[in-house]
């Protein structure tokens, strides 16, 4: 990871996202431990919605990782403090307007899904924005079934 400071506060952690392969350290189709390992803090462990498989949470670094029946990273969630970017744009805690301005100003043109969702499947990512604030980002890894 790459810690940044900001006055005094504690470091925040910078993940560049990396179309179907990365997010920061984390590789998608890594291992639990891999991703335990790429970690600095010890994870909790949780069941999302009707998940079969425990989802670990990073509270401190704001990340959320899921995996598949074979204990593979297939989605991460980033959220506050986390600090996500894709093409040099920031993405988390923006005015969703500004930020998908920046993404079509680079060719991309987000799939709604009018719940608070903005898919760009062909990146690998989506914002989460309900009310006009990018308050999530997720990634995952080629083949995750995005509801098209």
């Amino acid at each position: 990871m790459h810690p940044e400071r900001a006055g005094d506060t504690c470091p925040v952690s910078l993940f560049v996202l990396t179309p179907f392969a990365s997010f920061g350290p984390l590789k998608l189709g890594a291992s639990r431990s891999d991703v335990r390992a790429a970690m600095d803090e010890e994870p909790r462990e949780f069941f999302k919605g009707e998940a079969t498989t425990p989802t670990e949470a990073y509270n401190q670094t704001g990340l959320h990782a899921h995996y598949d029946a074979h204990d593979r990273l297939e989605l991460v969630e980033a959220f506050s403090p986390c600090r996500a970017t894709y093409a040099s744009i920031d993405l988390l805690n923006r005015d969703a307007r500004h930020t998908l301005g920046q993404l079509r100003n680079i060719g991309l043109e987000p799939r709604d899904d009018h719940q608070g969702g903005l898919w760009f499947p062909e990146r690998g990512f989506a914002l989460y924005a309900p009310n006009c604030v990018t308050e999530g980002v997720s990634v995952f890894r080629r083949g995750y079934d995005t509801g098209t």
